[in-house]
């Protein structure tokens, strides 16, 4: 059995199994919104190799299952990423005068840590009681770092660079809320991390979250930065009114490797 993660690899291994005589059986996972490339006559090709001669086709959320059958007729099984329950799992904060706000992600136009920072500072402005980490590099880092250096809370916000998973669970243990203000996500894997350390969260309505963050685990906002202040000011107030143990427990209850691993079982049976 081969299981491929992503079109390419799809493409790859179809064209590959085309070539010999083989029993092989042969799955593929999207996780990217291919619906966003330009479509041709080539890369319909591609798709319909990839996909097409896959056993199973399956994609990480609703949003992504809909866009593809959409665009190309493909059905696929949702199953959604997997959290390491092992790295990331619930600490008590240690220190607690200081409201810290953490983000992690490629500094790129779609996760928009720039617009996170100008929410940030008009939420917040210089307080010091207020903090917010940035772990992630990338082709906005220049934008990002003048977007800080311009605000009033230059001295509150921190961009970390790139952080190993072990750094940033660490850092989610001393932090009270995770955002991400992504314009579009298939997924979101740092939301479901940051929710299994016990974080209550923030999203932009961008696809993927939607499907797993309720009123018990944070707060999904529109594309509007008005109301993101709004939701970073509730947050300062009443993160501590979330349920630490009840947020991380629902997300292993939905994506640990056990809960996971079944589900591709009972796809490969089938």
């Amino acid at each position: 059995m081969i299981h491929a993660h992503f079109l390419d690899n799809a493409y790859i291994t179809a064209k590959a199994l085309n070539k010999v005589e083989s029993k092989a059986r042969f799955f593929v996972t999207e996780h990217t919104d291919i619906t966003k490339f330009e479509k041709n006559k080539e890369y319909e090709g591609i798709v319909n190799t990839g996909y097409g001669s896959a056993d199973g086709l399956i994609t990480v959320s609703r949003s992504l299952a809909e866009k593809i059958y959409n665009n190309y007729g493909f059905e696929s099984r949702v199953i959604s990423n997997v959290v390491n329950t092992e790295l990331f799992h619930r600490h008590k904060k240690l220190q607690e005068t200081e409201k810290v706000f953490v983000s992690v992600g490629f500094l790129t136009q779609n996760k928009r840590m720039d617009m996170l920072v100008r929410c940030f500072d008009k939420a917040f402005g210089g307080n010091p009681k207020y903090k917010l980490y940035i772990c992630g590099d990338g082709p906005d880092s220049k934008k990002v770092t003048e977007e800080i250096e311009r605000s009033q809370s230059s001295e509150n916000i921190h961009l970390l660079v790139f952080q190993s998973r072990k750094n940033i669970a660490d850092i989610f243990s001393e932090s009270d809320v995770f955002v991400l203000l992504s314009a579009e996500e298939t997924f979101g894997v740092v939301l479901i991390e940051a929710m299994a350390a016990g974080l209550p969260v923030i999203a932009t309505k961008s696809g993927g979250p939607q499907e797993f963050i309720t009123e018990e685990t944070g707060l999904l906002t529109e594309h509007n930065e008005d109301e993101i202040v709004h939701a970073l000011k509730y947050m300062a107030a009443h993160s501590g009114d979330y349920d630490a143990e009840k947020i991380s427990e629902y997300v292993i209850s939905k994506f640990s490797p056990e809960v996971v691993a079944r589900e591709l079982c009972s796809c490969y049976r089938s």
